[in-house]
């Protein structure tokens, strides 16, 4: 019977397609892909079933419906919007026959209560680009554009701010390789924004067009300071003494040298950022050090974050000298001295000088919880009442050559014990601005070793361009974006592979959509009754993919973090499990790299 009618819905469905125009026939053909149809041959490729027919049906008038969906975000019609989204929650991401989305659409006609609920209750994804291409193959501004494209284009303020507070990326690209920042700049409002937005670089004035670490080469772009230890001003080094400085943390030759400062001799460490007096005189006998500007963008070096309080209250500064460096969860608050910021915080500060944010408000919960105004580009942070003032920093990030520990705090050391933090863009043919990690001594040989290592972030895991992304299948919500970035052609790949894979938990396919890794692989792991044997099975999964990896001479790999939907198991043992083993295969495969994404909800981790 099902045959039977299999046959009468080809034959009909073929006819209908055939009357539509060639945008029409695309739109309606996108939606059947999800169904395996063949429109060369005129047939599903299997005999629909019973119980697909149905949803078949309901995913039939939703397509029918979304016409006037679409048109109604474009002109402003709230309540179709909101029903359409309510009954047909899969298709809040997809594109019009007009190769727009929603939330594109109601941002371009400035219609700020459709966006405020598409992001807010529809949870539209907020960097949902249009459709790339078209039936004409023509380049266009619309093509590939995002929400915060149009809203910048059209000048619509409120609606750029309101997308960038909710995570919309300035520097998403369109067809034309054209960013939202570029897009505005036709419109004082939107310009000025910008300007006063972010950071216009530290040594020019102009706006920029992509993120650090999606610019490949190294740039000097920063401003070298010292102050003493117990003063607050900060006093700019001269042309030749910030040459110098540079060039030595470029080179890597020592981690300390000597330097003529106001006409006193100091020696610089580079490990402690900070200058000490070795001439007669005990005038300044200690100088802290600073660079404005990014460790990335200028030494291609990772950093670490500090924080000094020059004014907190009452609190009245002390005239001792203390060189110690503390924790920001202490108690009690000193004047005048650095505190290291916990890992969370350097995210959140790493994020936004990667961005190019000029401000950043950050919660510092041992400070009574208050949120805290960092200024990026003149590195100083106050709170809302301006009682507590104060200055920012970053230090090199140095690991010890024994241990391997990243080195935070200030330790006495031998010379050469440390070796430096790098980061390195690697560009190769099919992928961009691969951003990877080693460790180079800081007597920098000929032939230096390559130290395999990984960073654990938070990110979209969508938006990584690695060679590889591995999903977690029991991650809903990434499966879930999987398929709107993969379109039909991944889900359709996704579904096949499961529904005939064998007893082997990795799975591989390629990229396709807006995806931005060559191949995607699932782990669907099998939650067992006993720590120890799920242990094992992350193991042996890890030591498989990782062979996969090296096997098809891939580079560059990303895990997204893992999601059990279970408590029957401690996640900092399931974490340390994946990074140990990691960190294994590293050594018997050279030259991966491998990067933990978190997601930006999931601060547990």
């Amino acid at each position: 019977m099902m045959e039977d009618l299999t046959k009468v819905i080809n034959n009909k469905l073929k006819c209908l397609l055939d009357s539509l125009s060639l945008k029409y026939q695309d739109y309606f053909l996108d939606f059947f892909n999800d169904y395996n149809y063949d429109y060369s041959k005129g047939t599903f490729n299997e005999t629909i079933k019973n119980y697909i027919l149905a949803q078949l049906c309901e995913d039939l008038n939703g397509i029918i419906y979304s016409f006037d969906a679409f048109k109604s975000s474009f002109d402003g019609n709230f309540s179709i919007v909101k029903n359409f989204i309510e009954k047909y929650p899969k298709y809040k991401n997809k594109c019009s026959i007009y190769d727009t989305t929603l939330l594109y659409s109601s941002s371009r006609n400035n219609y700020f209560h459709i966006v405020k609920y598409l992001i807010e209750q529809g949870k539209c994804f907020i960097n949902i680009q249009n459709r790339k291409y078209n039936t004409n193959n023509q380049l266009n501004g619309t093509s590939g554009s995002t929400a915060l494209h149009a809203a910048c284009f059209y000048g619509h303020l409120n609606i750029v701010k309101y997308l960038i507070d909710n995570g919309a990326n300035y520097f998403i690209k369109n067809h034309l390789e054209e960013t939202p920042i570029q897009n505005g700049l036709s419109n004082r409002n939107i310009r000025e924004f910008f300007e006063n937005f972010l950071i216009l670089n530290y040594l020019d004035l102009n706006l920029p067009q992509s993120t650090i670490f999606d610019n490949n080469e190294m740039k000097l772009n920063s401003i070298w300071e010292y102050k003493t230890i117990n003063d607050n001003q900060w006093i700019l080094f001269d042309n030749n003494q910030s040459n110098r400085l540079r060039n030595a943390l470029i080179s890597i030759q020592n981690e300390e040298f000597n330097m003529n400062i106001n006409n006193y001799l100091y020696s610089i460490s580079l490990i402690k950022f900070l200058s000490s007096q070795i001439s007669n005189s005990l005038i300044n006998e200690y100088l802290w050090i600073r660079c404005r500007g990014s460790s990335i963008e200028n030494f291609h070096i990772y950093s670490t974050w500090q924080i000094m309080f020059s004014e907190y209250l009452s609190i009245k500064i002390s005239k001792s000298i203390s060189l110690e460096l503390l924790n920001i969860d202490q108690t009690n608050i000193k004047l005048n001295h650095w505190y290291q910021l916990s890992h969370f915080i350097n995210q959140q500060i790493d994020n936004g000088i990667n961005y190019r944010r000029k401000y950043l408000s950050i919660n510092i919960d041992s400070i009574d919880n208050q949120l805290f105004l960092f200024n990026l580009e003149e590195f100083s942070f106050s709170n809302n009442d301006q009682t507590i003032n104060g200055f920012i920093r970053w230090i090199p990030e140095f690991l010890s050559k024994k241990n391997q520990f990243i080195i935070h705090k200030y330790k006495p050391s031998n010379r050469n014990s440390h070796s430096l933090l790098f980061y390195i863009n690697i560009q190769q043919s099919t992928i961009l601005n691969q951003q990877q990690h080693l460790t180079t001594d800081i007597n920098r040989e000929e032939n230096f070793s390559e130290n395999e290592s990984m960073v654990v972030r938070f990110g979209n895991i969508i938006e990584e361009k690695s060679d590889v992304i591995v999903i977690w299948w029991s991650s809903k919500s990434l499966l879930e974006l999987i398929y709107e970035y993969g379109g039909s052609s991944v889900r359709n790949t996704i579904n096949h592979k499961f529904e005939n894979k064998s007893d082997n938990p990795l799975i591989s396919i390629e990229s396709d959509g807006f995806i931005q890794s060559k191949m995607i692989y699932f782990i669907d792991l099998e939650i067992q009754s006993d720590l120890n044997l799920v242990k094992k099975s992350i193991e042996s999964i890890i030591d498989s993919i990782m062979e996969k990896v090296h096997e098809n001479n891939y580079k560059r790999i990303s895990f997204s973090s893992i999601d059990f939907n279970s408590n029957k198991y401690p996640l900092k043992s399931i974490i340390e499990t994946i990074i140990e083993e990691i960190h294994q295969q590293q050594f018997l495969h050279k030259n991966i790299f491998v990067s933990l994404i978190i997601e930006s909800h999931k601060k547990d981790i």
